[in-house]
């Protein structure tokens, strides 16, 4: 921000000189960092979202083995939290956060996301940046003293993005988006970098009624700070109508996702499975 503060100065600068000369004076803007551009891009997703998932709210409070949950319920632009709370997709925010951009895995832009000493807590967000769309893993630690739950941890996954809410078009063999997932271990939460990553592989076919089902495979995962390997996690067939697909065996055990952009070309949702929770996204492939 300080980079953009001295642009704007010398721009002033220039112009004041102009006036005063009759001149035209150059001015040479320097380009962006690649994190002022991740925030650029972040606020525009933002602003042109029209859909939402978002996981259920899972905390462990200090002391204690068993987590609690908060269910969410999503539908396109509004999710409400525990029947006590709505949010909408404008409310997401990169503002006050520092941000680390870095390669992700099958090509995608990976960011991560930091608060440390915030005012209620220390937060960490794991995601994948695409050009419509959005998806992340997040985890907070509430430190402030002050506040009931302090000392404990809260774990939520979300994804955002624009969608035209009609299926892809999906040529004779099917297709493809490739990209990563981060998540969670929700029975190991003593360290805010402990994120599980992986890839994920969407693939989208003609069922046998002329509909479209999706597989979904979520593979080489591992934790990033332990070096633990899970295993696979896959969705098979799921019915994928209005542009998104979703299955339900139990609270514990959920997959949702929808494809974004004018095209389909994106695909993003969250999961819950086998004690992780987390997130998802992808990119069409040729």
């Amino acid at each position: 921000m300080k980079d953009m503060a001295k642009v704007v100065f010398l721009a002033m600068v220039g112009f004041a000189l102009a006036a005063c000369t009759g001149t035209t004076v150059d001015v040479e803007m320097e380009p962006p960092t690649k994190e002022e551009k991740a925030r650029a891009d972040y606020a525009r997703i933002v602003d042109e979202a029209n859909f939402q998932f978002h996981s259920d709210y899972i905390g462990y409070h200090e002391g204690e083995s068993t987590p609690d949950r908060t269910h969410v319920e999503c539908v396109r632009r509004l999710c409400a939290i525990g029947y006590t709370f709505l949010i909408t997709e404008n409310v997401y925010s990169v503002e006050q956060v520092t941000l680390e951009v870095q390669q992700g895995l099958n090509g995608m832009r990976k960011v991560i996301e930091r608060i440390d000493g915030g005012e209620y807590a220390d937060v960490q967000v794991v995601g994948g940046w695409m050009e419509h769309s959005f998806f992340a893993s997040e985890v907070a630690k509430f430190t402030n003293e002050l506040y009931p739950e302090t000392g404990s941890i809260r774990l939520i996954s979300y994804a955002v993005g624009n969608t035209t809410g009609t299926n892809p078009t999906v040529p004779e063999g099917g297709a493809t988006w490739q990209g990563f997932m981060a998540g969670r271990d929700i029975s190991t939460t003593d360290s805010l970098e402990a994120y599980i990553e992986g890839e994920a592989r969407i693939v989208v076919d003609l069922g046998s009624a002329n509909g479209l089902l999706a597989d979904v495979a979520l593979t080489r995962l591992y934790n990033r700070h332990t070096g633990q390997v899970h295993s696979d996690l896959r969705w098979s067939n799921l019915d994928v109508e209005k542009g998104g697909f979703s299955d339900r065996k139990a609270e514990d055990d959920r997959i949702n996702g929808q494809f974004f952009g004018p095209a389909q070309e994106e695909v993003a949702g969250t999961f819950e499975r086998s004690g992780i929770t987390g997130a998802f996204g992808g990119e069409a492939t040729d």
